[in-house]
C-alpha cells in the first residue's frame, strides 16, 4: 500500500527496515534485535526526511517494533516508546485483520483471537493521531482517499491563513 500511495502521490515510500532484517537473518531475531530493527527504520525514515520529497509514506514506525516488543517479550524499548509519542506522522492508516490470513514467512500471528487484540492495542496507541482504519477489499482506494482528505484539508487551512 505505501508504494502504491507514494506512487500515486509521487512521494517516497520508506520501506519497512525489519522485512530486511529479517531475510538477513533468516527470520531469526530476538528482544536484543528489536531495537536495532528500530535503528534502522529510524535512519532510513530520518533519510526520506531529509530528501525534500513533497510526501513520504513509511510502510510502518515505532508503534510496530513497540507493540511487538511487548506483546512478544513483554519488554519496553525506552528509545522506542519515547518515538511512539514524538515522531511526526500527519495520517497513521490502521489496516483491520478482517481480510483472511495470507501465509508469510515474516508474520508470526495467524490466531484472529491475537489478530484482534493487536489491532485493539494499535488503536489505542494510535488514539491521538490522525488515525484511519482501513477495512475490506478496498484497502488502496480507502487510504488514497484518506491522503486526498488530509491534502484537501491541509490546503484549506493554508487557504484560511
Amino acid at each position: 500500500m505505501s508504494r502504491n500511495l507514494a506512487w500515486a502521490f509521487d512521494g517516497l515510500m520508506v520501506r519497512e527496515a525489519a522485512r530486511e532484517y529479517l531475510k538477513d537473518t533468516n527470520g531469526h531475531y530476538d528482544e536484543q534485535d528489536l531495537a536495532l530493527i528500530w535503528e534502522a527504520q529510524k535512519n532510513s525514515e530520518d533519510k526520506a526526511r531529509k530528501s525534500n520529497a513533497s510526501f513520504l509514506f513509511c510502510d510502518t514506525g515505532p508503534a510496530v517494533i513497540h507493540l511487538w516488543a511487548r506483546f512478544k517479550y513483554k519488554l519496553d524499548i525506552p528509545s522506542v516508546s519515547a518515538a511512539v509519542a514524538e515522531r511526526p506522522y500527519d495520517l497513521v492508516l490502521l489496516c483491520q485483520p478482517d481480510l483472511p490470513w495470507q501465509p508469510d514467512p515474516q508474520r508470526e500471528t495467524p490466531d484472529p483471537g491475537q489478530r484482534k487484540q493487536l489491532f485493539a492495542e494499535y488503536r489505542k496507541i494510535y488514539a491521538a493521531r490522525n488515525l484511519k482504519i482501513i477495512s475490506g477489499y478496498n484497502r488502496l482506494e480507502t487510504a488514497f482517499l484518506a491522503v486526498e482528505e488530509v491534502l484537501r484539508l491541509a490546503i484549506n487551512s493554508r487557504d484560511h491563513c
